[in-house]
Parts: structure tokens; sequence; C-alpha cells
């Protein structure tokens, strides 16, 4: 466990003392987890593990947080998905996840060093892209970033370094274990974003050189399977 995640499981752990309603709702939660009624694959991006790891409370946190952002009527985290069109090996099997990377399709591109410190590589765009977040009402709603670099987490990956990257790095991109794409989550307190009532979104969109409708035939939005 990453020194990050021990503050943050210390700061929990105070909350808790001084509210103790808050810990019996995340209980809650939790129950609803080991009953199977949040979206596993929506789970495995915010945190995955070996059969050794037990789920805590902790984790159940970061799963409700995202979930709050994911669905935050003023667009406060975008997600978006790249077909990878393959599972992901272990870590140890550098070339064999590079050359799955090798596939994705321009304007995407990545790299994969694997390693148990730091990132196991990076996922990149080299030109605006759509991503899609809530609005008004909760409505989806899509928006356009600028060129950009997120870290990749490949396989397993834990709760705390999850959040860690969304509120320091504003971006991050998961491909767990099982899952043939890999989803891209934006932090846009952090990540500057364009939308319909942007001064300059008409530029940014004739740079981008993609339409809505081009991103729902390449499958970029998971929230339409995990139905949050």
């Amino acid at each position: 466990m990453n020194r990050y995640t021990k503050d943050l499981r210390k700061f929990l752990w105070k909350e808790f003392h001084k509210n103790p309603k808050y810990f019996n709702d995340l209980a809650k939660k939790y129950k609803d987890y080991t009953l199977g009624k949040w979206p596993k694959k929506f789970v495995d991006c915010v945190f995955q593990y070996d059969f050794h790891h037990f789920v805590d409370i902790f984790d159940i946190y970061i799963l409700a947080y995202i979930t709050t952002l994911l669905r935050h009527p003023n667009r406060k985290l975008a997600v978006f998905q790249l077909p990878v069109g393959a599972e992901p090996y272990p870590d140890k099997e550098i070339e064999l996840n590079q050359q799955q990377l090798n596939m994705l399709k321009e304007p995407f591109s990545g790299e994969f060093w694997g390693g148990k410190q730091g990132e196991d590589g990076y996922v990149k765009w080299s030109r605006p892209i759509h991503c899609l977040a809530r609005e008004n009402e909760g409505q989806l709603a899509w928006v356009v970033i600028e060129a950009n670099k997120a870290p990749l987490e490949v396989g397993y990956n834990d709760s705390g370094k999850f959040y860690r990257y969304l509120i320091e790095n504003g971006i991050c991109a998961r491909w767990p274990y099982g899952q043939s794409y890999i989803t891209v989550f934006v932090n846009l307190e952090l990540i500057k974003f364009y939308s319909t009532n942007s001064n300059n979104f008409k530029e940014v969109l004739e740079r981008s050189g993609e339409s809505i409708e081009v991103c729902l035939e390449l499958e970029r939005n998971p929230l339409e399977n995990w139905k949050i």
C-alpha cells in the first residue's frame, strides 16, 4: 500500500469517528457491492484485486465518490472508452500488451512498460476528442477535450491509486483484466473542456475531425453499459 493510500485511509477513519452515520451509509453501499448491485465492469475500473485482497470500506468510499461525480449534473467527471480488441496480458508480458496497444486507431496511441512502481504506461491522443459527462438534470452530453496523455493502469489496481491520478493528474486510463477496451476518466475541474456553449467550441470541434455519430460507432460510451 502506497503512502498516499495510507493517508487517505487515515483521513477517512477520522471522518467516520466524527460522523458515525457516514460509516453506516457506506456500510449499506458495501452490502450492495457484496450483492453484485454495482456494475462489475465499472467497479473493475475503479479497483480490481487478486484473490488475496479483501475489498474494504475505503474501496467502497472511492467507488461511491466516483459514482457521485459521474452522476453530478454540473459536468464534474467525463469518461470515454477505446476498443482494444483484446483483454490485457499480465504485467510481465510487456511485448504482448504493447502489441495490443499498437492496434489503437488514430488519433490514439499507447505505450506499456509494466512494473510495480508508478503507472504501467500511457494512452494519448493527438487531437481533440469527445467524451461523455452529465449536465442539466443529469442528462448525458458530449464534451470535447484537447490532445492529452493519460497514465495507464493495466490489470489489477487499487482504489487509492486510481483516486490519486484523478485529483493530481486530472486523468486516468484503465484496462482491467477481462475487458477488451480501455476506459479513460477525466476530471473536468482540472482538465479544460469545451461544450456547445464555449466560445471556441466550433474551432475545437473542427480540429477534432470527428462527430458524435462516429463516437457512437466506435463504442466510446461506457455509461450505456454501466447504467450509472
